[in-house]
């Protein structure tokens, strides 16, 4: 996509604008008013009333204490049984579906709206079901599956009312959103298009400028930055009326970025500034790291490259401060996980041995009358022969389920280990390109490293992951050979002739980066002898050749890339890459996996 050199694309603007799909029930109150609520609750009886209350205060529980929140949902599923009220249920589920997804437990997410949906559509509550829907398109697009995420917001959107013009713009956003993260930028636009005439019925102007801002950032992604900025500068107006501070800081950043594209750099470092200052004061570190890396840019643009190195520096380092505080908060909520299952575990085996002390002292006590209760004795013998007759069948149950989780751990232990021998190659590898920049080009230094720094969160974004689809992929091959491009220039050549129908396949990450980097890697690359490598598909297969020359003092490969991807798809796939030499050519071909319907 056309964006600005050395930057990435802004998705973190459309998550935070893809939030607004829980508008339609998530509700934002004070602690006044959740105090109010909680007084109320325990005033009712226990009836349908006192259950839709429990509702309303777990959805204002949900942003500011999600445990808090979750509890709630457990007193409202109790409650709905006792008074039997099947529609508090299935509110329940929906409440505990937003939570999990808050947590990035994505597919618990999308069990528990499930589950929502179908009692729901069992009681034909039509705006329930719609809610729910908008609700699980969104975990759908926190999974990245957004085929399946654009199909549950267009469900929703047909059982929307005509004059309900606040829910349709907010499902059309999301919609939007969902092309926009496969860069299918055109339809974005149309959906927009389709929300723009209702969201400026909006008196409030906070749906209307969450719809200019996904305008201009669609626009941006086709390079109409006259038309990008027109709409992001109309949602700026619209920020500041609310006072909506963090999405305008980082609004504003974003449109310096337009501008510098523009080469208006007065415009740009004022926006620039702005931002910065904003987001200084609302100490908002992911920001604060665009303000730096768009400012080294500008400052790049401008010729004065000894201002913007220092200010690339700070880019890079606050950048590896996010991650890490990321990764330790991953870390630490793993954590937390393992030793509320750990107490959850010893409590379970406290009350088990106390039973067991429990009924030794009643079997004694049975003893002691002898005869007199033999008949009764005779008959408690029995019945706890058949309990642990039962216990047996229990206990052998849960080895049976516990061999069968641990050789699934251990088949995600080895695909774990398989993805990590993929960073660290990739990583040193560009490190020492930049070092020699650094010495011979320091213009083109600093424009690798802005390529760099976006190409490397890619990596540590996907590399989670098992599989990706082949758009994610190949954003990936073209930004790592703008790099090689920077190092080779016309010396190597890449030629890509993808259908579009493929890119929604799947592979495991980094396969074809990996191709590519063994094809540099291991051949002559010259004004004399180009390296030419060419992507195609035949069927199923994307084809990877490339023309064979080479070295003659090879360099020493210890064949991690081939064996790594090869085992990565033996965990993933039914079918196996191939890997061959015909015609003086390399041939790798790998298998595309089909997303199921």
């Amino acid at each position: 996509m056309k964006y600005f050199a050395g930057m990435p694309y802004p998705k973190y603007l459309i998550l935070l604008f893809a939030a607004i799909g829980c508008v339609l029930t998530c509700r934002a109150q004070s602690a006044q008013d959740i105090d109010s609520l909680e007084a109320v609750y325990r005033r009712l009886p226990d009836d349908t009333v006192k259950a839709k209350t429990l509702y309303d205060l777990a959805y204002t529980l949900v942003q500011s204490d999600p445990e808090a929140a979750m509890q709630r949902t457990h007193d409202l599923m109790r409650l709905s049984f006792k008074v039997n009220f099947p529609k508090g249920r299935a509110m329940a589920l929906d409440v505990q579906g937003n939570i999990f997804r808050m947590q990035g437990k994505y597919m618990d997410a999308v069990s528990r709206h499930f589950e929502a949906l179908h009692i729901y559509d069992s009681l034909g509550f039509r705006n329930g079901y719609r809610n729910v829907l908008v609700n699980t398109g969104s975990d759908y697009t926190y999974l990245k599956n957004y085929p399946k995420a654009i199909e549950f917001f267009n469900r929703a959107l047909a059982l929307s009312d005509t004059g309900d013009y606040i829910r349709q713009v907010i499902i059309y956003n999301n919609i939007g959103n969902a092309y926009i993260m496969q860069g299918l930028y055109d339809s974005a636009l149309k959906v927009y298009q389709k929300a723009l005439p209702h969201a400026e019925k909006d008196k409030s102007r906070s749906y209307a400028s969450v719809l200019y801002s996904s305008l201009s950032i669609a626009y941006a992604g086709k390079g109409d930055f006259k038309n990008a900025i027109t709409y992001m500068e109309q949602a700026l107006v619209d920020m500041l009326i609310l006072d909506n501070k963090n999405a305008y800081a980082g609004s504003a950043s974003t449109l310096g970025g337009y501008y510098i594209e523009v080469k208006n750099y007065r415009k740009a470092e004022y926006y620039l500034e702005a931002a910065y200052k904003v987001a200084k004061e609302l100490k908002a570190k992911s920001i604060i790291a665009n303000y730096y890396r768009n400012k080294a840019h500008l400052l790049s643009r401008m010729g004065k490259y000894s201002e913007a190195y220092p200010v690339l520096e700070q880019y890079l380092a606050l950048n590896d401060s996010l991650v890490n505080e990321q990764h330790i908060s991953q870390l630490a909520q793993a954590e937390a996980n393992y030793n509320l299952e750990s107490k959850n575990r010893e409590l379970a085996l406290l009350n088990a041995d106390k039973a067991l002390k429990e009924s030794e002292l009643r079997l004694q006590a049975q003893l002691r009358y002898g005869l007199l209760i033999l008949l009764v004795a005779m008959a408690t013998a029995i019945f706890f022969l058949y309990r642990n007759i039962q216990l047996k069948k229990q206990t052998n149950k849960n080895l049976e389920d516990a061999n069968s989780l641990m050789q699934k751990e251990n088949i995600l232990a080895q695909y774990e280990t398989l993805r990590n021998q993929v960073n660290p190659h990739f990583l040193f590898n560009s490190l020492n390109a930049l070092s020699s920049l650094i010495k011979q080009n320091p213009d083109r230094a600093i424009e690798f490293a802005g390529i760099f720094s976006r190409l490397y969160r890619s990596v540590l974004d996907l590399k989670d992951h098992a599989v990706i689809t082949l758009a994610e992929e190949m954003r990936l091959v073209d930004d790592y050979m703008y790099l090689q491009k920077i190092r080779f220039e016309e010396k190597l050549v890449l030629e890509k002739n993808i259908p579009a129908h493929l890119l929604q396949d799947y592979i495991p990450p980094f396969c074809i980066q990996m191709l590519i980097e063994n094809a540099i890697k291991h051949n002559i690359i010259s004004a004399e002898q180009k390296l030419e490598i060419k992507l195609y598909a035949e069927g199923n297969w994307l084809v990877v050749s490339n023309n064979l020359q080479p070295r003659q003092q090879k360099l020493e490969s210890t064949g991690v890339g081939i064996k790594n991807i090869t085992a990565r798809f033996r965990i993933v796939h039914n079918v196996e890459p191939q890997f061959h030499v015909v015609n003086n050519e390399y041939v790798a071909k790998i298998p595309l996996i089909i997303p199921q319907e």
